[in-house]
């Protein structure tokens, strides 16, 4: 299903204007450094941010942050607001309905529309079909390209309450199902042990040792401590940075397999060739391409790529990361 089909912005971060970018149920965003592939996540993320109704002011689970907390301390605290004056304008197509707010230099919201944070509200809650608003700010999930953030989900996880729902929803089992294959160990579960998260490793002969999941490698551990993260909360909308991040391209495939196999809409970002070869192998229903571009004014515009373009390009030996001007 797709919530968001699309998205304008003016004046955010370092974006003055962008085209109205559309998405599909399975988006992969690619494009040079600063073309604006993690400013469209963020202010994708902002979506769910509960701060401006009157009773409430929920956290992002396991994370302790708001989602506008969470953009903003990815950048120091600075504001999201074009050359950091003024104010930034966000527009969103839901469910074929237009949304949209201005944010001004410290991040508070004035809705443009509807006009009020309450109709917004009651807007949101009836697209994701929930009954509180403490479950919006989980609808819309995140994950930046940041070592922090990594290391709280996992602090978080293991908290008592957190770690219930993982292991109701089966999460701990899932992202072992999600890595296996891509190593040559046989993991069997995550658990918590010594207020770690940790796997437990069969050994032939021996039986089983408990390693720390911090201990398997960069690329393991982010997917490990996400995996368990989007399975147990099991968001509408799942934004993922740099996807990439030190993983194989075997690690890479499977991700895009377990993400495209979940009734989730997904947007994610990119350099990874691997990321974009997978993608046109596994094909997931209703997927495309954007390819992002920003010109000497950071007016950003783009183009839609089918997954037969991608393919097309591919058979002619073009590598549609560094041709851009071919699109």
């Amino acid at each position: 299903m797709v919530f968001v089909e699309s998205l304008r912005l003016s004046r955010f971060r370092g974006i003055r204007e962008s085209e109205n970018i559309k998405f599909s149920k399975f988006t992969v965003l690619i494009g040079r450094n600063n073309s604006g592939k993690t400013s469209i996540l963020e202010a994708l993320s902002l979506l769910s941010n509960t701060e401006y109704y009157y009773y409430t002011s929920a956290n992002i689970p396991a994370i302790g942050k708001s989602p506008r907390q969470l953009v903003a301390s990815l950048h120091g605290g600075l504001s999201f607001a074009y050359n950091y004056t003024g104010y930034t304008t966000i527009k969103y197509n839901v469910k074929g309905r237009e949304v949209g707010f201005t944010l001004d230099a410290e991040g508070k919201r004035r809705m443009l529309y509807p006009s009020s944070e309450e109709e917004f509200r009651k807007f949101l809650m009836s697209v994701f079909g929930v009954g509180s608003v403490d479950e919006l700010v989980y609808q819309v999930l995140f994950v930046p390209d940041d070592s922090g953030f990594l290391r709280n989900i996992q602090k978080g996880i293991i908290s008592k309450s957190v770690w219930f729902r993982v292991v109701d929803s089966n999460a701990h089992k899932t992202a072992i199902d999600v890595i296996s294959g891509t190593v040559y160990d046989k993991f069997t579960e995550i658990l918590v042990q010594f207020d770690e998260l940790s796997v437990r490793k069969e050994l032939p002969g021996r039986g089983p040792i408990y390693p720390r999941v911090y201990d398997l490698g960069d690329g393991i551990e982010r997917v490990l401590a996400v995996v368990l993260w989007l399975e147990t909360f099991k968001p509408k909308i799942v934004l993922w940075d740099d996807i990439e991040v030190a993983a194989h391209p075997g690690l890479i495939e499977s991700v895009l397999r377990w993400l495209s196999s979940r009734d989730w809409q997904v947007i994610i970002s990119t350099h990874s060739f691997d990321v974009l070869d997978r993608l046109v192998a596994i094909r997931p229903k209703d997927a495309s391409v954007i390819v992002l571009s920003k010109d000497s004014s950071d007016r950003l515009t783009c183009k839609v790529l089918e997954l037969d373009e991608v393919e097309d390009y591919f058979s002619k030996g073009i590598d549609i990361r560094k041709t851009l001007e071919l699109l």
